[in-house]
């Protein structure tokens, strides 16, 4: 499935959910009925009452989500570049990969810079110790 088939069909989805009802607000109306708040969907006690499935999705709703969720987690194959894979899993993996190198390179310039300041400073105390003898030498002549 395309991101924009799944855009699409999320889309579907949800307008599915917001026109189907959970009954999860109802009152009592008289003796025997039991009414929904947000539909007004009515039941009555010696009917059977209230269906005990509400406050869930229909069975269809949720086959959707979960092909859905299922397709997110496949890699796209996008037929127009061969063999171009795409998948959110895929792009994880290449990003903590990435992340991985990093903090290597980041290390390793860690490392360099220390050595960098050592070798700086034996520079400076053997430029001193030179400039010391280069003093002495010019006492001497």
């Amino acid at each position: 499935m395309t991101p924009d088939e799944n855009k699409i069909f999320d889309a579907l989805i949800r307008y599915a959910e917001k026109r189907t009802c959970l009954h999860e607000d109802t009152y009592r109306g008289g003796a025997i009925w039991e009414i929904c708040s947000d539909c007004g969907m009515k039941w009555a006690d010696d009917e059977g009452g209230k269906p005990k499935n509400t406050g869930s999705y229909p069975k269809e709703i949720e086959d959707a989500r979960t092909l859905l969720h299922s397709q997110r987690e496949q890699p796209f194959v996008d037929n127009t570049v061969p063999n171009k894979k795409i998948s959110l899993s895929y792009l994880q993996a290449q990003l903590k990969k990435k992340h991985d190198e990093l903090a290597k390179v980041r290390d390793d310039i860690r490392v360099l810079c220390c050595e960098a300041e050592s070798y700086l400073e034996s520079a400076e105390e053997a430029t001193s110790c030179i400039n010391d003898a280069i003093d002495r030498l010019s006492e001497m002549v």
